[in-house]
């Protein structure tokens, strides 16, 4: 058995949900709410825990890398939500350049710039799914 001390700092994003930490076959094992500690003991057959949100997740960290009494923090990943929550302004910037000025230049740049953040909405939301919250060892 592995005694795992999980910690979530406080912080603003997604404060009102908890992270759902589960294993390999989606099993509740754990809830830890915003600023908040859970102490648990984990298994050894169990190779890996994760956590997880409604939309997204967080990447699988071993517990064979683990030691018998271990730290682990669990947070939001700053970059998506500070650059998906900016998308709308750019979004709302592109079509603003692409009206108001009659260029070919600034059309073009206001479409890659539409294609590129809606390109990158896409991939949030698929691709990279499971980079919502940060899990890693604690030092």
């Amino acid at each position: 058995m592995k005694h795992l001390i999980i910690t979530r700092p406080k912080e603003r994003t997604n404060r009102y949900y908890p992270y759902k930490i589960v294993t390999p076959q989606n099993q509740l094992i754990a809830e830890i709410a915003n600023n908040d500690t859970v102490e648990l003991d984990v298994d050894e057959s169990i190779p890996y825990i994760k956590a997880k949100l409604s939309y997204g997740g967080s990447n699988k960290l071993a517990l064979s890398d683990c030691n018998e009494v271990q730290k682990i923090e669990v947070k939001s990943h700053a970059f998506f939500f500070t650059t998906l929550t900016l998308s709308g302004s750019f979004i709302i910037l592109a079509y603003t350049l692409r009206y108001i000025y009659d260029s070919l230049i600034i059309k073009n740049i206001s479409n890659i710039l539409l294609i590129g953040i809606l390109l990158f909405i896409t991939l949030s939301a698929t691709l990279w799914k499971n980079k919502w919250i940060e899990m890693r060892k604690a030092e």
